[in-house]
């Protein structure tokens, strides 16, 4: 088994909110693609969790009710 972790900044641009980079998702899924063998493809959260999760301040804990609506955008 092959485990591969793509990290969200390279699939996404971590500088502005959910933009996928489809130049760099195809050119890895070319190569994926002639991996042998089973694989399992882990992704990071990339612009599509980072930056909410920036803007809201959930690195600093804390369970108010505009953070857990925060986590529920981020892991959407």
């Amino acid at each position: 088994m092959l485990l591969v972790k793509l990290g969200g900044s390279v699939l996404t641009d971590k500088t502005r909110l959910r933009t996928p980079r489809p130049a760099a998702i195809r050119r890895l899924a070319r190569e994926l693609a002639t991996a042998r063998g089973p694989l399992l493809v882990v992704h990071g959260a990339g612009s599509y969790g980072h930056i909410l999760a920036r803007k809201h301040g959930l690195n600093e804990g804390g369970g108010t009710p505009a953070k857990r609506s925060a986590v529920s955008r981020v892991q959407a």
